[in-house]
């Protein structure tokens, strides 16, 4: 045996076989004692978690009536992890929910003070505050957004925003909470939504709007972590799930910025709906494939991303409604998360509420315009690169680039690129204009005057910016992959209303279906394996300033067809309404399901 060797006294088999039976006796009590500490987390979690940090004190109302009373704010030291349970009786309580946000404002998060509007109805805001029975149709429901980068002004903010609203006109009893990590108030959020993308709030609609910050929203972001980014990410995503469920407790979690990692801790700890909005998977089945072992790195780096997406998997068991934002997105989650009864592709809306009719086109200005958040996936340099190449066959266009600043690497980066293109490429800079954190109007005034609309990025899982493109009467020029190429682009008949090659991952484009124009570059990743005659950018912007008015008018058609058939606000805001009215009803369920009846006593 393997010990006898390692042992002192060969010659004493008695002894070796009690080691040896010691040794296989702590073997059989590790695989089991393994499943036993998760087994007891698990339950210190699901068991002691919802009364450590949702049931309200004994004492509680005593606080509250002291406060209205006297006019005094609450002291939350006293109250320890139960703040966040009183702030959430006030919330459901009050006339004007909004008021008791803490966005940017750490002393609320201290010191809760009653708004005017509830000290001067005492006897109906302490009678709304207590526990109603999961039946009362006058009860109120808190959805609570997962967005702790609310005030990005990106594609996945409008989609955000227009769920919230949504969600808001579905019922006038619901709360939507919003956790954000942003340090800016309710009101300036609320004003960049209307300045970015014209959806906006009405006096009724706006009390019932609650902001939570979220101070450690750092754990998220990818520079904090060096090494491992995915396991930090994930961990760093968990960390804020914890602290947003201390803040306040919702009736509904709904993630539209894309934690799954949060789910488990959800399900575990308050036992409520998730309602998940995918814009892309944090980890494919084409990243694991990619990866050639050749060496004991890649073959780490293969078992860290295999495990990785055993965990991913496992997440989406605690799912209950999922939509993804395009055919790309979904055929991925359908192979990840195939426990998830379904997953539903819903088009982000865009702000599209009326079809698009075109007989003839105006002559436009000769800009090409770029609206993209100033990210490195969004390939800005690229741009530039190609922009420079066709700016010397025709000196005649211009390149404008709008896109939000989240960060002092965001400022970098377009100092960077200014310094690319005014030095470097020598593009005068009347001919390449770079806009940061442009108003809704701005964007809208270059949209409404462009000729050509880009998006560069490589694999953009949907590509918002290029179905306003199409609704505006730009030409769209987008990267071959993913959203662009299998859901905008595409080859379509305008006599039948429908795409063709459906089912086809490669669909073709030519002068007879074209809705744009795509290309490939020698940067993409996947650039090698590609086998379509795809041209690259400038030769795209090439041949589309060769196109005649009446080419131009057949191209622009087709692409309003496509966007008066599949991207309308009104089928998102339909399918949103559906799913939140499908969550309401299942928390209902889960309130009556929780220990036995006790439910009311713990929210």
């Amino acid at each position: 045996m393997v010990f006898s060797d390692k042992l002192t006294f060969p010659d004493m088999p008695v002894e070796e076989t009690q080691t040896g039976s010691k040794v296989a006796l702590f073997g059989l009590v590790r695989w089991f004692l393994l499943p036993g500490i998760l087994l007891f987390f698990y339950l210190l979690f699901s068991r002691v978690y919802l009364r450590w940090r949702v049931v309200t004190p004994n004492n509680w109302k005593r606080y509250v009536t002291k406060a209205v009373a006297t006019g005094e704010p609450i002291n939350t030291t006293p109250l320890h992890a139960k703040a966040g349970a009183v702030r959430r009786r006030l919330i459901l309580g009050s006339r004007n929910p909004f008021f008791y946000s803490t966005a940017a404002d750490p002393t609320k998060d201290k010191f809760i003070e009653i708004a005017k509007e509830d000290r001067a109805n005492a006897k109906e805001f302490i009678n709304e505050i207590l526990p109603k029975t999961a039946y009362d149709v006058s009860r109120k429901i808190i959805f609570g957004f997962f967005h702790p980068f609310c005030n990005a002004g990106g594609g996945g903010e409008r989609v955000l925003w227009q769920g919230v609203k949504t969600t808001l006109k579905v019922d006038d009893k619901n709360i939507c909470l919003i956790y954000t990590g942003d340090l800016v108030t309710g009101d300036e959020i609320l004003d960049n939504v209307a300045r970015n993308f014209g959806i906006s709030f009405t006096d009724v609609e706006r009390p019932r709007l609650v902001f939570i910050h979220l101070y450690k929203r750092k754990y998220v972001e990818a520079q904090y972590w060096p090494r491992l980014t995915l396991v930090g990410q994930a961990f760093g995503s968990m960390l804020l799930t914890l602290e947003a469920l201390q803040k306040v407790i919702p009736d509904v979690w709904v993630d539209t910025m894309g934690y799954p990692f949060s789910y488990p801790l959800v399900r575990v700890g308050v036992k409520i709906p998730i309602v998940t909005y995918t814009h892309y998977p944090i980890i494919s089945t084409d990243m694991l494939n990619k990866i050639k072992i050749n060496s004991i790195k890649t073959l780490a780096k293969k078992i860290y991303w295999w495990g990785f997406m055993l965990a991913y998997k496992f997440v989406g068991h605690f799912v209950d409604i999922a939509f993804v934002n395009s055919s790309w997105t979904s055929n991925h989650m359908k192979k990840i998360w195939a426990s998830v009864s379904t997953v539903k592709t819903l088009y982000p809306p865009i702000g599209i509420d009326k079809k698009i009719t075109l007989d003839s086109v105006s002559p436009r200005e000769k800009i090409i315009l770029y609206i993209a958040q100033f990210r490195p996936e969004k390939r800005h340099e690229l741009l530039i690169n190609e922009f420079s190449k066709f700016f010397q066959l025709d000196k005649s266009y211009k390149l404008v680039m709008i896109g939000s600043i989240r960060s002092k690497d965001d400022e970098d980066r377009v100092d960077f690129l200014k310094d690319l293109a005014y030095k470097k490429k020598g593009i005068p800079e009347e001919n390449l204009v770079i806009i940061k954190d442009a108003s809704y109007s701005v964007i809208q005034d270059y949209l409404s005057k462009a000729e050509i609309g880009v998006n560069a990025m490589w694999n953009e899982h949907f590509g918002i910016a290029i179905v306003e493109y199409m609704f505006n009467g730009l030409l769209p020029l987008a990267h071959a992959s993913s959203g662009p190429y299998l859901d905008i682009c595409v080859p379509w008949s305008l006599d039948k209303g429908e795409q063709l090659s459906v089912n086809s991952s490669k669909p073709t484009s030519d002068d007879s279906n074209r809705t744009g124009y795509l290309f490939i570059s020698e940067e993409d990743p996947d650039f090698e394996a590609r086998t379509e005659p795809f041209p690259s950018l400038h030769e795209a912007l090439l041949d589309i300033s060769k196109l005649s008015q009446e080419q131009k008018l057949e191209i622009l058609k087709r692409g309003a067809s496509v966007v008066n058939s599949k991207f309308q606000d009104n089928v998102f805001n339909e399918n949103w309404k559906k799913a939140i009215t499908d969550a309401a009803k299942l928390e209902q369920v889960y309130r009556i399901s929780k220990r036995d009846g006790e439910v009311e006593q713990l929210f």
